[in-house]
């Protein structure tokens, strides 16, 4: 075990997902991708996570927190979105692409879910990629996307929300390879490998590298509360069982509320 923050991590994954079968977790997290813990309240994990942001932050140290979407929990909506655009850009162009990459995921998202409800993340750093076999200095734009009226407490390979993320990226794709210059990853623009099992996903003020902001509230979505940027969520008995509440979708009270 190793103090971070005043909080115990233990130094491998499977240790600490036996000790939390006897508890009964609210959420799960690992820093650095090799330290890994459990808060069992919500609550008790904000705290933890703003006072070790801000002692992180002050002293110019990375601060790389992930949570660890665990099956059974609910959660809603999430997409790693990831595309590289020449150091060159300009601050206008960069705008417009940014611009053109949120209204593109609403349109489509609009398709399968509430887009109105969708909240954005955005973190961009300078990083080389191979562009046809030769590494080129670029600026990745990364945005998390949550989608915040959709619920579902299943993570692995064959899950529903795979299934969505999938439609959204086969629209989208076409559309940024061909009016933008852009470089997608693999040609995908959504990371399909988090939809796994025990999947670590970097939060909100997660910064990899010191080069980075970490991923901040992008705009239209500066005025969400960081409570509703984790995709881990906590709804009450009262929430699961009112098919009418607006954070449940409601395809998937049933499923929610299996035990």
């Amino acid at each position: 075990m190793e103090k971070l923050g005043g909080r115990s991590f233990w130094k491998s994954q499977a240790p600490m997902l036996k000790q939390a079968e006897a508890e009964n977790p609210q959420i799960f997290i690992t820093f650095n991708l090799n330290r890994f813990t459990f808060f069992n309240k919500f609550g008790h994990f904000l705290i933890w996570f703003e006072e070790y942001r801000s002692y992180c932050y002050s002293r110019n140290l990375p601060f790389y927190v992930c949570e660890i979407l665990r099956t059974g929990n609910d959660m809603c909506f999430v997409a790693d979105i990831e595309t590289y655009c020449p150091l060159a850009l300009s601050d206008p162009e960069l705008d417009k692409t940014k611009f053109f990459i949120k209204k593109t995921l609403r349109e489509v998202y609009a398709k399968y879910g509430d887009s109105d409800n969708l909240v954005f993340i955005e973190d961009r750093r300078p990083s080389s990629y191979k562009v046809d076999g030769v590494e080129t200095n670029m600026m990745k734009i990364s945005y998390h996307c949550l989608g915040l009226s959709e619920l579902f407490n299943e993570m692995h390979g064959d899950c529903e929300m795979k299934e969505l993320a999938r439609l959204v990226n086969k629209d989208m794709c076409a559309e940024l390879t061909n009016e933008f210059d852009m470089v997608l990853p693999k040609g995908n623009v959504l990371d399909m490998g988090i939809y796994t099992r025990n999947r670590g996903v970097r939060t909100i003020h997660g910064r990899k590298t010191l080069d980075s902001a970490g991923f901040q509230l992008s705009e239209g979505s500066k005025h969400v509360d960081i409570v509703n940027c984790f995709v881990t969520k906590i709804l009450s008995d009262e929430q699961k069982a009112d098919p009418d509440t607006s954070t449940v979708f409601r395809k998937h009270l049933e499923h929610l509320m299996k035990p």
